[in-house]
């Protein structure tokens, strides 16, 4: 055999060298076992050693493949051990199947060569699966098509197979390790280039051989890289750092073109599959480690396919290879774009779609089409709305719209109004009335308080009358003229140690702490009397309610990430109530609480115990109920406890108890098309897979029957019986993938984490910095990372019309009415400054634009780019690069946004300015995002050491102090950096987001954040980094309480910075040393001559809120003399031109123009701004696009200049524009 392949290559070697002119007709040779088949330059070798494929390529004299282990046919299975649940990923060992090649035989057919190769793979303890791969290579076009088949052995039934395809074994040149050392040769080294949905640029991402693992520094190089049909309807182009880094998803998209190249600098060698959605899942993807190009009829990182239900003998092809010369523009993503520079291989996608289809015998997937969209209504049309006239102080209008189709008698509404200082002191002295006058009952409350006690936000909980896709206007009327309504059938709420319960009128909920576990009980008002009785329960006590399971892997070196393999040990929780109250109560709404903790046998036990909190999972559930309700929305909050390394979520939920009775039937929908309805029998669920996969399944037993198959989950999942229903819903399940609501033999779960897919892993992107900021404390983990999902249960009675009630009253909780007031109220209230709404008659209106323009932009890009998932949603990629039309996801230096500019804020103010839906929806969001996921809340926390090789990567100290108010910085994944500080979770627009939406679950964060600030000793990390955001959690303290101690904080830090002003220049101390626990100095402040730290991060900000809010004149005099000290009029003007002061040069001349009226700063403010937004593009969008518009079709009018439109700390400038429109109010005024 040896002497054959010596042989074969021996004559390619000459037939190369003799075939060098393009346009000759194909030859075929035979060489022993083997054969050569050449084409003018091109020659392709193939015998033995190819292991089922081809062993070498040449393109003149330059190789593009040549024997490797990697290379050839691959097929791997799994049949695992004894019974496996349905869906879920495969425990057992993978059998690797071991190719022996038989024959390798090749013609001459008409002016095609063929080559046909046999033999055999062999898979440990199932036996032999013969192969036959055929080989065609045609006169022109590529350099072949290739098909495979393989007839599996008996015993392989049971199985499962996780990989097929063929390799083709690269001989390209490599960057040959990441150690930074050696200078990466772009001149030669090989880069993985992948075509993109929508956009005419590739990625082209740097390949390297072997990463380096003595060294956390060196160059951001890949290994893996590809492209996934994972669906008919849904793409992704990923890369990875190494098969056990979780890769970057850097395109989530529809039907991708089907192919990728891998290209050195003298060889491009690329494959392709035509029509590859009709095939999904399909893929190809270069793995530089193992220096092979694979293309995948079934992939290891796609489900795998059941072979109980495949046919014997599985097939696919062809697919098309190409090894085209690399020309100079070849690997230079923007030379695409360019018709003079673009190079001869970007013509693969147009040439493969003329090609014949690639198809497959297995695996096709079927998908309807999607059904449009009805949006909801974005602002309420009514000149009152938009009106720029200031209303009555003691009256305020509320906008509250129906954003789901449906009518309804009395929907519970709960919603946060800011008033004018003075106004109203007794939140009893509200009334509600709706557009005919008549009364509606409300409970209000204050949620913050001007400093003169006054109430500065008021939550009022209500029950309007909405019609389908209107808008409802009615009317608050506060103070003594009030006249409240009574609130007829009010919650009935009994507690006693130990137990909670609830009689809504409609609803009875009790809850227990039954020895530690959480017992529910639940009646329904089945016969419509009003009450409920015991022989009207519908639920009972039963298994148990919280899951939460891990896989806990020791040898994660060599657990590929994302692949459906699972070689952990299961590691569920078992749930240990800790705490059972009444959380909040009215006439109107409750909300009972619970916490507990979920105790596993292995997470987190690869830690030092010193370094770890001695929890398990914690976790908090929240039920609301309503009066004369039968709905209960659930909040379930987590954090993540394990070990990163070690530890990966398998499944996360909440069990409605609910046991399998006949008679029942299961209705679910995707992509809202009409509920398909079916008998309740084994289990079912309708799972949010990806981004754009979601599936309706039924299984009895591990056999799985798909129902349906679309992109997006609507949302719920009803059960319904002879007597009763109820419509379980998850809100947000598309933008916080994977979830799933699913029924089996016990119970309804809603799946925050679906056990139906692969197994979360949250290990470090790569084992290098990078380009990655900081060292200071190691890599960041995601060590005490919190997530609340929310889902719904509404129950109702048998039949067709209470079935739709209780969906509609479900999908009221998916997606809420918003109740608003108009733009002007809030500007008149000051509740956030000295604003103007946009479009009043003072307004700057290119500023106008640009208020609307970014969010805009920003949620173009969120719905195309697809930036959802479980950690992701409700952040934003912070840097784009125009030239190649990408986001810098994968750039450790960039990445996802922080809250160090109160990004949060920008978008709370652009609501409250707009009356936006989307924008709030986007505020809402990120704010959540920002507490949750960017700080961290384990106490202690503890930190990684940085370390190149995952087996040395241990946790290797920690912290007690910053929890609740520290957090990570910007990075491509949310906990990589190494920086901890305050900064990152600056609150300011925070409490907005709870004054607005008087949620519990943000209630207990600010009070968290409270807590933490005051316990936070002096600045001891960059300057006065922190400083701002210590300042608005004191603000937020005695807002919501007026106690004084918060004011005393305050009044000590800005007394401090004044004094300090005076003797510097005007410059406020850039390290303050301020001890935040004891309210003293606890050092003397200093100014290392910088102000970046002080106002580049929002501390200029608060002190404007703070002069305004306590009218504090001495603050005023020292902000306007600091403005004029950045705008050069001082002994050190040269700070002038600091980058940091023109970012936030906007809110501070907004205050110094509106307390001065000196018309300099007009002037001022135009030449700073010429750095940021001289124009919005063009061709930007001047209204909301429908949604799925935005995910069609690429936002090419994204715009990058430097530190312009999308960067994190210039965010500050676009706080300052409502500032800026109010300062111009003021003005014109007088």
């Amino acid at each position: 055999m040896k002497t054959a392949h010596a042989a074969c290559c021996l004559l390619l070697l000459g037939l190369s060298l003799m075939t060098s002119r393009a346009g000759e007709a194909v030859q075929v040779q035979a060489a022993g076992n083997g054969a050569i088949v050449t084409r003018g330059a091109l020659s392709l070798a193939f015998d033995e050693a190819g292991r089922g494929f081809v062993t070498l390529a040449k393109l003149g004299e330059g190789d593009a493949c040549a024997g490797s282990p990697a290379g050839g046919l691959f097929a791997s299975l799994v049949v695992p051990a004894g019974e496996a649940p349905p869906l879920q990923p495969v425990r057992g060992k993978e059998s690797i199947g071991m190719v022996k090649v038989a024959r390798v035989a090749g013609k001459q057919v008409g002016g095609a060569g063929e080559v046909g190769i046999a033999g055999t793979v062999a898979f440990e303890r199932l036996g032999e699966a013969p192969f036959t791969v055929r080989i065609t290579v045609p006169e022109s076009g590529p350099a072949m098509a290739v098909s495979a088949e393989l007839t599996l052995p008996e015993k392989a039934k049971g199985g499962w197979l996780t990989s097929f395809g063929l390799a083709l074994p690269l001989s390209l040149t490599f960057h040959p390790n990441s150690d930074g050392k050696s200078k990466v040769d772009r001149k030669t080294v090989a880069v993985a280039i992948l075509p993109r949905v929508g956009v005419d640029i590739p990625e082209v991402r740097w390949l390297v051989a072997e990463q380096n693992d003595k060294s956390v520094w060196g160059h951001m190089l890949w290994q893996l890289a590809g492209i996934r049909q994972a669906t008919p309807l849904s793409c992704q182009v990923w890369e990875a750092w190494s098969k056990v880094n979780p890769p970057f998803v850097l395109q989530h998209g529809g039907v991708h073109p089907g192919w990728m190249a891998v290209a050195d600098g003298r060889v491009a060698v690329a494959a392709g599959m035509p029509g590859i959605e009709k095939i999904a899942p399909k893929e190809i993807y270069v793995d530089s480690a193992a220096n092979a190009l694979r293309i995948c009829f079934q992939s290891p990182y796609c489900r795998p396919l059941d072979l109980s239900s495949a046919p014997p003998k599985l097939a696919a092809g062809p697919a098309y290879v190409w090894i085209e010369p690399s020309e100079e523009e070849t690997r230079n993503a923007q030379a695409y774009r360019d018709s003079r520079k673009r190079p001869a291989l970007a013509a693969v996608g147009e040439a493969l779609a003329k090609l014949p289809p690639t198809q497959a015998n297995f695996g096709a997937m079927r998908v309807a089409d999607r059904m449009g969209r009805t949006e909801p209504i974005e602002v309420p049309d009514d000149p009152a709305f938009a009106s720029h006239d200031p209303g009555p102080a003691d009256e305020v209008t509320l906008w509250v719209d129906e954003p789901n189709g449906a009518n309804h008698d009395a929907l519970p509404v709960t919603r946060g109004v800011p008033l004018r200082r003075g106004v109203l002191k007794d939140a009893a002295k509200v009334a509600l009335f709706d557009a005919k006058n008549q009364p509606i009952a409300c409970v209000a409350k204050p949620t913050a308080f001007w400093p003169d006690g006054s109430i500065k936000w008021l939550a009022i909980d209500f029950q309007p009358r909405l019609e389908a896709r209107g808008v409802a206007k009615l009317k608050a009327v506060l103070g003594d003229k009030a006249k409240p309504a009574p609130i007829p059938n009010p919650l009935i709420v009994t507690e006693v140690p130990g137990a909670v319960t609830v009689d809504t009128g409609k609803l009875r909920f009790a809850a227990a702490n039954a020895g530690g576990k959480l017992a529910l009980t639940i009646g329904l008002d089945l016969n419509g009397d009003g009450k409920v009785s015991d022989d009207e329960t519908v639920v009972k006590p039963g298994p148990d309610i919280l899951g939460c399971t891990f896989s806990h892997i020791q040898d994660t070196e060599n657990y590929r990430s994302r692949t459906w393999c699972d070689p952990g040990e299961a590691d569920p929780g078992v749930a240990e109530v800790t705490e059972l109250k009444v959380e909040e109560q009215s006439p109107l709404r409750a909300v009972v609480l619970v916490r507990a903790n979920l105790k596993h046998k292995l997470l987190a036990s690869t830690i030092d115990q010193k370094h770890r909190p001695q929890v398990g999972t914690p976790v908090s559930l929240r039920f609301h109920l309503y009066a004369n309700s039968a709905t209960v929305r659930l909040q379930h909050t987590f954090m993540f406890a394990g070990d990163v390394t070690r530890d990966f979520l398998r499944q996360l939920g909440v069990r409605l108890p609910l046991p399998a009775e006949p008679g029942q039937t299961v209705t679910a929908s995707v992509d809202r098309r009409k509920g398909l309805e079916w008998p309740r029998e084994g289990e079912s669920g309708v799972l949010q897979e990806g981004a754009d996969s979601a599936l309706l399944w039924q299984a009895a037993g591990p056999k799985v029957r798909e129902l349906e198959r679309g992109c997006e989950a609507t949302g719920w999942l009803d059960v319904s019986g002879p007597r009763w229903g109820v419509a379980v819903g998850l809100r947000r399940m598309r933008e916080m993938w994977p979830q799933e609501i699913h029924a089996d033999s016990e119970g309804v779960w809603t799946h925050f984490y679906s056990p139906h897919v692969p197994p979360m892993d949250v290990r470090r992107y790569s084992f290098h910095y990078g380009d990655g900021e900081s060292s200071s404390t190691g890599w960041g983990t995601a060590f005490g990372a919190l997530r609340t999902h929310e889902a719904v249960w509404a129950f109702h009675a048998a039949g067709a019309g209470p079935q739709q009630d209780g969906l509609s009253r479900a999908c009221a909780v998916l997606r809420p009415p918003l109740a608003r007031v108009s733009p002007r109220h809030v500007a008149d209230t000051l509740a956030v400054g000295h604003v103007a709404e946009h479009g009043a008659a003072s307004n700057d209106p290119h500023y106008d634009n640009v208020l609307y323009h970014l969010p805009r932009m920003h949620r173009h890009n969120r719905d195309y780019w697809r930036w959802f998932g479980f950690w992701d949603f409700g952040d934003e990629i912070q840097v784009f690069d125009a030239y190649r039309q990408r986001w810098a996801v994968d750039d450790g230096r960039y990445g996802w946004y922080n809250n160090e500019p109160v990004r949060d804020l920008n978008y709370h103010l652009a609501y409250l300015m707009t009356g936006s839906r989307r924008i709030w929806e986007a505020a809402e969001a990120m704010s959540y995002h920002v507490f949750e996921v960017d700080v961290r809340h384990a106490n202690p926390q503890p930190f990684m050491g940085a370390h190149a090789r995952l087996a040395d990567q241990k946790y290797s100290h920690s912290t007690t102090s910053g929890i609740d108010i520290c957090g990570r910085r910007h990075n491509c994944q949310h906990w990589s950096d190494g920086y901890f500080g305050q900064r990152v979770g600056s609150p300011a627009g925070f409490r907005l987001a709870y004054y607005q939406a008087a949620d519990p679950v943000l209630r207990e964060y600010m009070e968290r954040i409270v807590a933490a600030a005051m316990k936070t000793k002096r600045s001891q990390y960059m300057a006065a980094d922190g400083d701002e955001a210590l300042l608005w959690a004191m603000l937020m303290g005695h807002e919501m309480t007026l106690d004084p101690k918060y004011l005393d904080r305050i009044n000590g830090y800005v007394d401090l910075q004044i004094e300090f002003a005076k003797s510097h220049n005007g410059y406020p101390a850039a390290k303050a040393n301020w001890d935040w626990a004891t309210n003293t100095a606890g050092a003397p402040p200093e100014d290392p001559n910088t102000g970046l730290w002080i106002w580049s991060f929002g501390g200029s900000i608060a002190f404007i809120e703070i002069a305004d809010l306590y009218q504090n004149r001495a603050l005023d005099k020292m902000i306007n003399e600091w403005t004029l000290a950045l705008e050069g009029f001082g002994p050190d003007a040269k700070r002038r031109e600091d980058w940091s002061n023109h970012m936030a040069a906007c809110p501070l001349l907004a205050h110094y123009y509106r307390t001065t009226g000196d018309k300099r700063a007009l002037e001022w403010l135009a030449k700073r701004a010429k750095g940021f937004h001289g124009n919005i593009p063009k061709d930007a969008p001047t209204t909301d696009l429908p949604t799925g518009v935005m995910e069609a079709t690429f936002p090419a009018y994204t715009p990058h200049d430097g530190y312009g439109w999308v960067y994190t700390t210039t965010t500050f400038w676009y706080v300052g524009i409502p500032a800026w429109q109010g300062a111009l109010r003021v003005q014109a005024g007088k």
